[in-house]
């Protein structure tokens, strides 16, 4: 049990990182994407 624990806690924090910076990724890019339904 312990052992699985060690494994999915930075295995998570990493999958939580990079959730944050496709978040911001898509948050960066949505003002693009409306420009482009603008047109």
């Amino acid at each position: 049990m312990t052992d699985k624990i060690k494994i999915i806690g930075p295995s998570f924090l990493i999958f939580a990182s990079y959730l944050r910076l496709i978040v911001t990724f898509l948050e960066n890019l949505s003002p693009i994407l409306l420009v482009f339904h603008a047109d």
